[in-house]
This record gives C-alpha cells, sequence and structure tokens, in this order.
C-alpha cells in the first residue's frame, strides 16, 4: 500500500508587535524553513503558501487564515506547517478548538516545526499537554503586550502627545514631532468658515449643501487627495460629501480650540474588540497642546448657538436677527416673529410661544423695531462699561492683580470647605437618628448617600480652584480676553447675529413691554469688578423699557 501524500499549506504571520524581533521572525525565514522541512519529507507536498503580514495573532480574523480555513474545507489541504505555534495564533481558547477539534474531526495534519509537534506522530497526553502550556503562554505574551501599549498610550496622552493614525480636518501631524499637530492652512480655511457661517444663523446643512455646491473636498476626501491612506466607513458614495453631520462634528470638536483630547473610548480587552465610550471625566484633555484656528470664545459662542433653534423660514437662507436670543421672561418659552399689516405698512413682532399655541402665558407682544433700538442701547452701554474695566485693569500692576485673585480663589474655597464641614455634620445628625431608630437604616443609607454625593462635587471644585489657583496668571489672561470683544465694538449702530452671538447669552421679554438681556462672561465680568474693587450691580444684565 502507498504511502499516503499530505497536500500541505505552510502558513506563515507576522504581526506589529513582532516588530523588534529577530530576522528569524520575518515571512521570508518562515517560508525557508518550512520549505527546508517539506523538502526533508517524502510524504507531505506544498499545495498552498499563505501569509498574513501585519495582523495579530490574539484572533483569526486575518484574511490568509480564513483562506487556509477554505482550503480545508474544500479538500485541497490535509496538513498545515507553521514555524511555531505562535505564528498560528496567540489565542488559546480558539487555539485548543483549531488543533483539539476541527483539524482531527476534518483529518488534518498539523505541524510545529519549532516546537517539535506533529500530530500523526506523537499524540500522546504529554505532547497535548505541551502544547497546551505554550498556547497558554502565548496568549500570556499578548495580554503582556496588550497592558504595555495601552500604559504606554497612557502616558503620551498625559505628556500632550497626539497618538492617532490621522489628524483631524484641519491641522495635520507636524513633520518635526509625527506626535504634535500643526494648522493645515488649506484644510483651516474651511473651518474658519463654517464656524463663521453658523454664527450668522446659517444652518449645518446648509453649510454643508453649499461647502458640496463650491465643490469643496469633505474631510474624507480630502485626507485622500493629500494622499493619506484612509477609508470612510459605510461610504454611500465614490466620492465622499459634506452632510449636516459632518458640520456638526468640527462645530463641535474642541480640537480648533487648541486643546487636544484624547481617549474618549477604549476596549473591553485585547480578545473582545467591542468598544466602550468612557466618560468625560476619564478623557485625557490637554489644553493649549497646539496652535488654535478658533479662538475659544468663538467656539464658545457657537455651543450656545447650537442650543438654540435657528432655522431658516422658508425662502430665507438666514434666521432673523434675535431668532433664538428672545425668551419669555414668566413662562421661559421663546418667542416668535410674526408680522402685520397696519395702513399698509408690514409690521414685525414677537411672541410668547406659549400663547400663541393656546396653552396659557400671556401674548408679551414686542415689536421688532423697539426691541432693535432697546437691544442697541444696552449693547453700547454694556460695551461703554467693559471698555471703562479693561481701561482700569491696564492700570493696576499685573502683580496685584494675580494677588487679589489668588484672595479671591482662596475665599471660594473656604466656603467650599465650610459647605462639606456643613454636610458631614448632617451626615453626623441623620447616623444619630438612624441609632436611635428615629429613621430607618435605608431611609438614612438613602440621605447619606445624597450628601456624600454632593460633598465629591464640593471637593471637585476644590480641585478645580486649586488648578486654577496654580495657574492664576493664565486664567486671569483668559478672564481679559473676552473683554476685548466688547471694549472693541464701538457705538453699536445696527445689530447682526454675529455681534449678538459674541455678546448676549438671551434676552428676556416682560409682559409689561421690559427687557432684560444677559450678557454672556457675565460670571467674568463679575470676577474682574472684585479685582478693581467695584461690586456689580447689575449682575451682568441689563434692563430697561422698550421704545
Amino acid at each position: 500500500m502507498a504511502e499516503k501524500k499530505y497536500k500541505a499549506a505552510v502558513y506563515l504571520r507576522l504581526s506589529k508587535e513582532d516588530g523588534d524581533k529577530e530576522e528569524s521572525y520575518s515571512i521570508s525565514n518562515q517560508s525557508d524553513l518550512a520549505l527546508d522541512y517539506i523538502g526533508r519529507h517524502d510524504d507531505i507536498e506544498l499545495a498552498a503558501e499563505l501569509a498574513d503580514d501585519g495582523y495579530t495573532g490574539s484572533n483569526f480574523n486575518r484574511p490568509a487564515f480564513r483562506e487556509l480555513i477554505d482550503k480545508i474545507s474544500a479538500g485541497e489541504v490535509d496538513c498545515v506547517i507553521v514555524k511555531d505555534l505562535s505564528r498560528f495564533a496567540r489565542d488559546y481558547i480558539g487555539t485548543g478548538y483549531y488543533l483539539e477539534k476541527l483539524f482531527p474531526s476534518l483529518g488534518v495534519r498539523f505541524i510545529s516545526i519549532n516546537d517539535n509537534i506533529d500530530s500523526i506522530e506523537d499524540n500522546s497526553s504529554n505532547a497535548r499537554l505541551v502544547m497546551a502550556f505554550k498556547n497558554v503562554l502565548n496568549d500570556s505574551y499578548i495580554h503582556d503586550i496588550s497592558v504595555k501599549i495601552r500604559s504606554q498610550f497612557e502616558i503620551k496622552r498625559k505628556k500632550g502627545e497626539f497618538i492617532g493614525a490621522f489628524a483631524v480636518f484641519g491641522y495635520r501631524k507636524s513633520p518635526e514631532d509625527k506626535h504634535k499637530l500643526c494648522i493645515d492652512e488649506e484644510a483651516a480655511k474651511v473651518v474658519r468658515y463654517i464656524f463663521d457661517q453658523r454664527m450668522r444663523g446659517i444652518s449645518a446643512s446648509a453649510i454643508a449643501d453649499q461647502l458640496n455646491l463650491s465643490d469643496v473636498p469633505s474631510p474624507a476626501e480630502y485626507k485622500k487627495l493629500c494622499g493619506s491612506n484612509f477609508a470612510a466607513n459605510l461610504q454611500k458614495y465614490p466620492k465622499s460629501k459634506w452632510t449636516a453631520k459632518a458640520v456638526i462634528r468640527i462645530l463641535t470638536n474642541e480640537v480648533y480650540t487648541g486643546t487636544l483630547i484624547q481617549g474618549k473610548s477604549t476596549i473591553v480587552n485585547y480578545k473582545v474588540k467591542k468598544v466602550i465610550q468612557k466618560d468625560r471625566s476619564e478623557w485625557s484633555i490637554i489644553k493649549n497642546a497646539h496652535e488654535p484656528i478658533i479662538d475659544l470664545e468663538q467656539f464658545e459662542a457657537v455651543q450656545e448657538i447650537l442650543k438654540r433653534d435657528t432655522r431658516a423660514c422658508p425662502g430665507r437662507k438666514e434666521p432673523y436677527l434675535f431668532s433664538g436670543f428672545l425668551v419669555c421672561a414668566d413662562c421661559g418659552a421663546s418667542m416668535v416673529r410674526r408680522t402685520c399689516i397696519y395702513n399698509k405698512k408690514r409690521y414685525a413682532y414677537y411672541m410668547c410661544s406659549t400663547n400663541k399655541e393656546r396653552l396659557g402665558c400671556s401674548s408679551h407682544r414686542a415689536s421688532e423695531k423697539a426691541l432693535n433700538t432697546a437691544v442697541i442701547e444696552a449693547v453700547n452701554a454694556y460695551c461703554q462699561n467693559a471698555a471703562e474695566l479693561s481701561d482700569r485693569l491696564a492700570r493696576i500692576p499685573t502683580e496685584l492683580i494675580k494677588e487679589r485673585d489668588i484672595e479671591r480663589i482662596e475665599n471660594v474655597i473656604g466656603d467650599k470647605y465650610r459647605e462639606i464641614s456643613d454636610l458631614e455634620r448632617t451626615i453626623s445628625v441623620v447616623n444619630k437618628r438612624c441609632a436611635d431608630e428615629l429613621e430607618t437604616k435605608e431611609e438614612c443609607d438613602d440621605i447619606c448617600a445624597d450628601i456624600r454625593s454632593q460633598i465629591r462635587g464640593l471637593e471637585k471644585d476644590i480641585e478645580r480652584l486649586r488648578e486654577e489657583k496654580a495657574q492664576s496668571a493664565d486664567e486671569y489672561k483668559k478672564n481679559t480676553q473676552w473683554l476685548r470683544i466688547f471694549a472693541e465694538q464701538g457705538t453699536v449702530k445696527k445689530l447682526d447675529r454675529v455681534m449678538l452671538a459674541h455678546l448676549i447669552d438671551k434676552i428676556c421679554i416682560y409682559e409689561d413691554k421690559r427687557i432684560s438681556i444677559k450678557f454672556r462672561y457675565r460670571d467674568k465680568y463679575e470676577q474682574l469688578l472684585t479685582l478693581v474693587g467695584q461690586p456689580d450691580n447689575t449682575g451682568g444684565e441689563q434692563s430697561g423699557p422698550q421704545k
């Protein structure tokens, strides 16, 4: 009877985690070793040589490995040869399934050259034990590598080093240091255009349409044009287009203010690749990590705009001037614009949306023309106050301002500690009531849990304030940057949406025709007033009647 001739597939694998290994792990060396082995065994002939170059051994989602299994299933291969078990896989459970169940059931001979394993020559319990032990070691190696890589990435993130595969649209990796971002001016122009348009009230969908109409490459297309090996997931069209979602993604990305945010997600472990989104408190956030494309004031203004419903009416590209800024002072609902004709002239006015829908409240009717005049007067008054405050700050020595700011922060920290002490005393009282059986244990536990949650919040506030104190000079600079926006307005004669977005949080309309304007940065305004020794009598608001 003729000796059986095995049709062998040589399987080769090299992954990134093997990059620092000696040359013996190279694909070519593995191939030479396997072919030499076949040449010395007359009962084996080469049927296929399959290689996965750059694929991890922690799972079996590899193209050449899948092809190997297909060939075995089709009867083209009945012998698998590898350099050693680690080249086959590093997953203990998966390797056991293939070597102990699937291959024996299909009559497939398995040979690991360097491990001296040949399934038809030695199928004893000792051989299986050795093979299982080596599989465990290979699995452990992957786990160890995974832990080391994660730790290294975490260190780089904390140092403010960019570790992403691709720079976000608007930036590129620095030629001098690939872990630093620098501005890509061509793409940055598009980012600035998107922010400027949204400041004007143009919707994300309309911005995307305009970019497509102007044939501006989308972020995915721009990466390809720049020679990046980038492929978008779930791409509908051969050429990726701008979408409202892509525009919103840019408008809400803090990276454009110079803040590097990384580590927003993770995977379960090195075997389970399910992505888990992490809480913001666990993110790596490094401020001033790179040059900003958008200043912080504009970014914050856009975030406020995104919270408002500023859809344009049919036939208009932009919303009306006050859309999204007006609210009813009594019920808090938005004000809606209406028009009427009187003496053949059309007049515009705003009314409470709750009243319009006949769900209660009163009309709070406000003339658009009178509203415009009142807001201009209030803006001019506030800008004049800001300009005067800026002048006063300029005359105070920086060191004195820093001392006053540190004193202010220390006073706030002291208040926080006093609040914590009061809460801790409350916990003692609750525990005593529990001990005296005046309350049930469940009720006391619930109360104490709520109080401890409040204490944790106060402790986070104290930690933030201490960081602010340590960077007092920088914080002072940030707190005064917004003054430039107000101080440089001069005398305002005409309002526009960009100006309103920069200056105003909201405008409250009262039934008796009064208005109350809540300006942005009012907390910073109050802080700066304390530094010059002047209390704020407005609370960051301007009120007055409509004329």
